[in-house]
C-alpha cells in the first residue's frame, strides 16, 4: 500500500466547507429503473444499476475541491492529487464518478457484497458504507500520485462504533471481496464517520462480523428449469448491514463450500434473482442457519425492478 504524507493526514479547515463549487453533470444519479437490455442477462443487469447509480462531478485537478453525493457522501480532494497512468501531472478539469452503497438493497442490485478475506478465507463484514470513486480525464482513468489521499465524510444513520476500519476492494469474477487497508484510518464526528484513504476505486467502512459458536455452510436448492448462469444468491444477515454471495454451484445446488461460513442460529433472509429474457424472478425467504444448512426454494416470483427493490428495501 502507498503511505499518506503526513501533511496530507491533516485536512485544512477551508476543505471541511465547500471549497469551491464543482459541477455535478447528471442530475438523477440515483434513478435504478432502467431496466437491462433485452436479452442480456443478470450481468448486464448489475452493470447497468451499476452506470444508474454512478453520479459524475467535474472538478479543478490544479485546486482544492469537495463533492458531495445525493445520500451524503462528501469527499474531499486536494490539489494537484491526480497524475496520468504513467505518472504525468495532470492540470486542468477532471471528472469524477462516485457511487455510494449504504444498504442491502443497493448491495443486491450492484452485486456489492461485504465479505472480508480474513487468514486464508473470507469472513462477513458489517458495512458502514461502500464507495466507488473513479478519476478520469478525457475518458482516461486517473491515479492518485505518490504519497496523496483523500478524504471521505460518511453519515451513519444507525450510529458509529469505534470497531470500524478502512477496506479496499477487489473484483474477480464478478465476485468483490475485500482487504483491510494498512495505510488509511477513520475517525468518528458529530455526523458520522470521516475516513482517509490513499487508494481509489471500491473503499468500504467495515468491521467483522463476531461468528462465535458452531457454524455452518450453506447450500441453496433452486426450483428445476433455472439457469445457473443467469441467477444470484444472496443471504442476508437480519439486523445487521451483511450480505454475502452464494457462488460456487454443484448438483443442482449452490453452496459456500468452505469458503465461508455462518453461526447456526443466525436469523437471515436468503435472496434468488434470476434474470432470462429480460424478466426479472427472484425469491427473498427468511430463514435461521441450521447445521448443514440446505434451503430449498420452491419457486420464483416475476417482478418489476420497482416492486422488487420496494422489497429488498424492507429486508431487516
Amino acid at each position: 500500500m502507498k503511505r499518506l504524507k503526513i501533511a496530507s493526514l491533516v485536512i485544512p479547515a477551508a476543505m471541511l466547507v465547500l471549497i469551491s463549487s464543482c459541477k455535478k453533470d447528471n442530475p438523477d444519479p440515483t434513478n435504478t429503473t432502467t431496466p437491462p437490455t433485452s436479452g442480456s442477462g443478470i450481468s448486464s443487469f448489475f452493470q447497468t444499476n451499476l452506470n444508474n447509480a454512478t453520479q459524475t462531478f467535474t472538478i479543478d485537478a490544479g485546486q482544492n475541491q469537495s463533492i458531495t453525493g445525493s445520500k451524503g457522501t462528501v469527499v474531499h480532494f486536494y490539489a494537484n492529487s491526480f497524475v496520468t497512468a504513467s505518472g504525468a501531472p495532470v492540470t486542468g478539469n477532471i471528472q469524477i464518478e462516485l457511487v455510494e452503497i449504504y444498504g442491502k438493497k443497493d448491495m443486491i442490485l450492484l452485486n456489492k457484497q461485504t465479505m472480508g478475506v480474513n487468514g486464508t478465507g473470507l469472513s462477513p463484514l458489517i458495512s458502514g458504507g461502500q464507495f466507488n470513486i473513479v478519476a478520469k480525464q478525457n475518458g482516461q482513468k486517473l491515479r492518485l500520485a505518490n504519497g496523496m489521499g483523500y478524504s471521505i465524510d460518511a453519515p451513519a444513520p444507525n450510529g458509529t462504533t469505534p470497531q470500524m476500519g478502512v477496506f479496499y476492494g477487489a473484483i474477480a469474477n464478478n465476485q468483490l471481496t475485500w482487504t483491510q487497508a494498512d495505510s488509511a484510518f477513520v475517525n468518528i464526528t458529530q455526523n458520522g464517520y470521516s475516513l482517509f484513504s490513499d487508494s481509489t476505486d471500491w473503499v468500504n467502512l467495515d468491521y467483522f462480523m463476531s461468528t462465535t459458536g458452531p457454524l455452518s455452510k450453506l447450500n441453496v436448492q433452486l426450483p428445476s428449469g433455472i439457469s445457473t448462469s443467469d441467477t444470484r444468491v444472496f443471504v442476508s444477515v437480519d439486523g445487521s448491514n451483511t450480505l454475502a454471495g452464494i457462488y460456487q454451484f454443484a448438483n443442482g445446488v449452490f453452496t459456500t463450500g468452505d469458503y465461508y461460513k455462518l453461526p447456526v442460529g443466525m436469523p437471515v433472509h436468503f435472496i434468488v434473482i434470476d434474470l432470462e429474457n429480460n424478466a426479472i424472478k427472484a425469491a427473498i425467504i427468511p430463514s435461521t442457519i441450521t447445521a448443514n444448512h440446505l434451503e430449498v426454494v420452491s419457486s420464483l416470483t416475476t417482478y418489476t425492478l420497482a416492486d422488487l427493490s420496494t422489497l429488498l428495501d424492507n429486508l431487516p
